[in-house]
């Protein structure tokens, strides 16, 4: 079978099949199969390189994504654009300033124009740095146009650091850019309301309502047992809710004891603290691990699924979790960093669909019963693991 996808002697894997799983599991958070995937191809190829490279960059490590880009240089692979990207987000996101500076230049070397997309990475470079003047000078110096990703970069930057005035000034350039986009008038609310400046909050909102401009309203989702449980915010339709919020009640007052402290500048409603702190107690990933926490057991995976990007807070109090490890579990902040904590390993993957992990779920499938239409070349198959079932998706209704 001149198709196979290995080596028949050394069990290899060849680029088309190969570089489908290593991206796939990426993306699934799943970076140790990845690795396992990128280790086996019989030749590595810049696309082999690049789904590597963006896979380590999404689980936030950064200098294993740089060591890798040096690795892929002494091999005589020529980088491309997309590999620089790659690379200059991993460096935006481990905070490696130096280093994205200097690949950023070294594009140069390898005949590579930047395009708005490296601009954008750069931006967000300078941006999570704290050097926003840096950062708004490199725009106004760009040799292209800057588009509404470039000016959103900087907006999230100043609603990192609280810098209200420019945050302010990149969110009318975004707007004027693209008017219909919530995230950037969300962002703006957040500056806001982080200096509790109320009515410029209900401003943009107004202006959010009569421009048709909708938020996408947040929800996380788990898999356990063959069912898909969906969760929103203070979501109360679990027929189980009064046990996950004691459970996450639970979790809440053990992170508090290492030091965790809400952040309640997420919430963007004009009321007391102690309602600003319950408000956040209640998210929907913070509901969807709580689930998950009393279905589970040692040994297991969980999955949490959300479809936009989790909140500051919800980060960093699965942080503190992962300090006190009471619960023995690793997690995996997809496409931000990559914590371990013990047996059970949660994976958080944000910014998806169900549609996209039924895509990603078919894939694994097809590629599943293709090496085993070919199995009889091979003593064992692939140490691969089925990324996560996807059931039909449902909603629980209270009992």
């Amino acid at each position: 079978m001149d198709a196979c996808p290995y080596d028949k002697k050394w069990g290899k894997l060849i680029a088309f099949v190969g570089n489908t799983l290593l991206d796939m599991y990426a993306k699934a958070g799943s970076i140790e199969d990845a690795k396992k995937v990128f280790d086996r191809l019989d030749k590595r190829d810049v696309v082999s390189w690049n789904s590597m490279l963006t896979g380590c960059a999404q689980h936030g490590l950064g200098k294993e994504t740089v060591a890798r880009f040096e690795l892929m240089l002494s091999d005589g692979i020529k980088p491309n654009a997309i590999t620089f990207l790659c690379v200059l987000n991993a460096c935006s996101h481990g905070g490696l300033l130096n280093e994205g500076h200097h690949y950023f230049e070294l594009m140069k070397k390898y005949m590579i124009v930047p395009e708005v997309e490296h601009y954008v990475t750069m931006v967000d470079l300078l941006g999570r740095a704290g050097l926003l003047k840096q950062a708004e000078s490199f725009i106004r110096e760009m040799p292209i146009e800057p588009n509404a990703a470039v000016w959103g970069a900087l907006l999230g930057s100043c609603r990192m650091y609280g810098n209200m005035e420019l945050g302010v000034f990149a969110a009318e350039r975004v707007f004027e850019l693209d008017p219909f986009d919530p995230g950037p008038h969300v962002l703006l609310c957040n500056i806001y309301a982080s200096a509790s400046r109320w009515k410029d909050v209900a401003r943009v909102r107004k202006v959010m309502k009569d421009g048709g401009v909708k938020k996408e309203p947040a929800c996380s989702w788990v898999d356990i047992e063959n069912a898909v449980h969906m969760f929103v915010a203070n979501d109360d339709a679990h027929p189980e809710c009064e046990e996950i919020r004691r459970m996450w009640e639970k979790v809440s007052s053990k992170i508090k004891e290492v030091g965790y402290v809400p952040d309640t500048s997420h919430v963007l409603f004009n009321v007391d603290e102690q309602e600003r702190e319950e408000k956040l107690q209640y998210h929907s990933e913070k509901l969807a691990l709580a689930f998950a926490l009393l279905r589970t057991t040692p040994g297991s995976t969980i999955r949490i699924k959300k479809n936009i990007r989790v909140c500051g807070d919800c980060h960093t109090a699965i942080k503190y979790w992962k300090t006190k490890q009471y619960w023995s579990k690793s997690l995996y902040l997809v496409a931000k960093k990559a914590l371990k904590f013990g047996e059970r390993r949660v994976f958080l993957l944000t910014r998806t669909s169900l549609s996209d992990l039924k895509v990603m779920e078919g894939v694994y499938r097809s590629v599943e019963v293709f090496f085993s239409s070919i199995s009889f070349f091979f003593s064992t198959k692939p140490d691969l693991k089925v990324p996560y079932s996807v059931p039909t998706k449902r909603r629980h209704k209270k009992a």
